[in-house]
């Protein structure tokens, strides 16, 4: 009876899962096509550098979906939190905008961050031309957001393989009309990423009625643009937090003893990290959505099986000839580096189990409606990831090992801190 339980969590989660690991899944193609296309270092790591900025901008509305999840069960409030994440992403992309000012760019790349002119020109130029990402993002995530709450998990799936023909195809489209490393990055992510948002908002539109929503227990959520900026403000600067950092993270790079390489490879290895660990990502979703129907055991060793199926994975891509042909895929003309990839990503072995418990403590704490807790958790680990980071870097460790070794302690620590919420949840009443 529990197996059965297992198998209809796991038949929620694969949909959703898919969509993460999507989203991740071109940017070995997209690394491919940049690095095998001429002056592919200087793309690289370029496009590393504004994609992380990207993200960085992108923090603030990833938890859009779950908000508009939960939302989307009252009209109001659905409504204006649309107008709310429509006006907040626009706002995002402007700030965006403002890093590919050459006075602005100048001033954090060559004089902090100790960026070549070459990378710091070249980065400043691919800010221009994808400003637009947050908004889409923001965008998008509403209206999956409408799409899981109506049980639409497949729907949301579609899209995401939707998206995905594109972000691979205009790379391999590319590098048969011998197109600039650059355009092929810039069509290939905002390209698959808009056709994605149309296709969740059209079917969003066709399959939910705005004016005929029930009401179903959701006296205490909020109606207004300042309830609605409270509700959302735990869980946007959580996200602010790590994205902010893993961009910070990027820089410090710049300060390392092996900076060009670890540059040149740090997206590489970073989106195979991404493609397999993103895919745990949904647990959350699942776990939130089921918790009062399914028996704790159920749930209990639904998510134990997501984590041990998601490392078994890491662990085939690293040490199998297969899994190894697929890294190789990535990386295009730098075949070089063979085994300083595989090296660094040896270390982030346990990743995918470590994020498959964190999403599990931060969906129990949005279920007890404590979600500046997960605020908070991030705050001390955020810290102490770039303490060991710039530590290790500046005692000449490798820049790769450096930002593994960081990003690994960073996140035990958020779970321990997100565990110590959860236990000890009577001594924190004031946290909401």
């Amino acid at each position: 009876m529990r197996f059965n339980q297992i198998i209809k969590l796991w038949k929620q989660f694969i949909p959703l899962s898919l969509t993460d690991m999507a989203m991740a899944l071109g940017e070995p193609v997209r690394n491919y096509a940049i690095a095998s296309l001429p002056n592919g270092e200087l793309n690289l790591a370029s496009f590393g550098i504004a994609k992380s900025l990207a993200n960085f901008f992108e923090a603030p509305i990833i938890m859009v979906l779950h908000a508009s999840n939960a939302l989307a069960q009252n009209k109001e409030s659905s409504k204006k939190f649309l107008r709310f994440t429509l006006v907040f992403s626009l706002l995002l992309a402007g700030l965006f905008l403002c890093f590919s000012i050459p006075s602005v760019f100048e001033f954090l790349g060559k004089k902090i961050f100790s960026l070549s002119i070459e990378v710091s020109e070249t980065t400043r130029r691919i800010i221009y031309f994808i400003f637009l990402f947050p908004f889409i993002i923001g965008w998008r995530r509403y209206f999956q957001g409408i799409l899981i709450q109506q049980k639409k998990n497949n729907v949301v799936a579609q899209a995401s393989l939707v998206r995905l023909f594109f972000v691979i195809g205009i790379p391999i489209l590319g590098l048969q009309l011998d197109w600039s490393g650059l355009t092929c990055a810039i069509s290939s992510l905002l390209g698959g990423l808009f056709v994605e948002a149309v296709y969740v908002t059209y079917f969003s539109l066709k399959l939910f009625d705005f004016n005929n929503i029930e009401s179903q227990k959701v006296e205490s959520l909020p109606k207004t643009y300042k309830e609605l900026f409270s509700y959302y403000f735990p869980l946007g600067y959580s996200m602010v937090i790590i994205w902010g950092t893993r961009t910070l993270l990027v820089f410090l790079l710049s300060f390392a003893i092996d900076s060009k390489i670890s540059l040149i490879l740090w997206p590489i290895i970073w989106g195979i990290v991404l493609i397999v660990s993103n895919g745990t990502r949904m647990v959350q979703q699942v776990y939130i959505s089921n918790k009062e129907d399914f028996s704790f055991e159920a749930i209990r060793n639904f998510c134990i099986t997501v984590g041990i199926a998601f490392t078994i994975l890491f662990l085939f891509l690293i040490i199998t000839p297969l899994g190894n042909s697929i890294i190789y895929i990535s990386m295009g003309k730098l075949v070089n580096y063979n085994d300083l990839i595989l090296n660094c990503l040896s270390y982030f072995l346990l990743f995918p189990a470590l994020t498959t418990f964190q999403n599990i403590l931060q969906g129990e704490l949005i279920i007890r409606q404590k979600t500046r807790a997960i605020g908070i958790a991030a705050i001390p680990s955020h810290i102490l990831l770039v303490i060991v980071a710039y530590g290790l870097i500046k005692m000449n460790f490798s820049g790769l090992i450096s930002l593994a070794i960081a990003l690994n302690l960073g996140l035990i620590f958020e779970i321990l801190f997100l565990f110590f919420f959860i236990r000890y949840e009577l001594m924190f009443k004031k946290l909401n």
